[in-house]
Formats: C-alpha cells, sequence, structure tokens
C-alpha cells in the first residue's frame, strides 16, 4: 500500500490509526448531517469519557471536512447555538498572547443513565 502524501492540513502525527466514530443517535437525536456531523463526530470521540475535551485547532477539523477555516467556524458556532457541545477559552504565557479553545459534547457531560435514555431513545 502506498504512503499516503501528507497535506498542510494533516492532523499531528502524534496518534496514528486514531479515527472519529459517527453514530446513528447524532443524526436522528440532534438532526446532524454533513461536516456539521463530522465536527461534532470528533469533538465526541475526544471528550466522550467524559473527562477530556478536544483541544485540537482548525487544522484537525480542516483535514476531515476539507473546508476553510471561516466555514468550520461557522460550523462550530451552530454546534454551539444548538447548545450540543460547549468551550471553554484557554490563554497561555506571561501575557496571555496564546489563545486556544477546548470544546466537549453535553452528551459527554451526562451521567451513564442519561446517556443510555437519550441513546436508547434516539438510536434507530
Amino acid at each position: 500500500m502506498g504512503k499516503i502524501k501528507e497535506t498542510l492540513n494533516s492532523p499531528k502525527k502524534k496518534n496514528p490509526g486514531k479515527y472519529i466514530k459517527i453514530e446513528d443517535w447524532m443524526v436522528k437525536g440532534y438532526g446532524l448531517q454533513g461536516n456539521e456531523l463530522i465536527i461534532y463526530a470528533i469533538i465526541h470521540s475526544f471528550s466522550r469519557n467524559g473527562i477530556d475535551k478536544f483541544k485540537g485547532g482548525s487544522r484537525y477539523f480542516r483535514f476531515w471536512t476539507g473546508k476553510s477555516r471561516p466555514t468550520i467556524f461557522r460550523y462550530i458556532k451552530s454546534l454551539l447555538h444548538k447548545k450540543i457541545i460547549y468551550k471553554t477559552d484557554k490563554f497561555i504565557g506571561p501575557d496571555k498572547i496564546r489563545h486556544y479553545c477546548e470544546y466537549w459534547t453535553v452528551l459527554s457531560r451526562m451521567d451513564e443513565k442519561e446517556q443510555e435514555k437519550f441513546i436508547e431513545e434516539t438510536s434507530l
């Protein structure tokens, strides 16, 4: 099998073999589709354990969707507006000059019984 050429938008090779999982409840329960669904699935893949958050940048989303940075942020804004993801802004450095965001899904912060109920009710 040939080697895949790394592009400018390729995610860093820290975690080779990582994947995202798109589940039926994401479509049925939230009505997500297309690139908005992919972005939600990415965020949920990183935060599903209830503790971690997605801390990557737009480059990771651009790799999976092929969309521009402004388009990615429109999708994220839509997900935030629907209140199915949350974010925190982080500033680091002595003058707080470096900024990044952490994202997580609402479902990932529900207790186990609430998660099971939601998934059961919205699965195909």
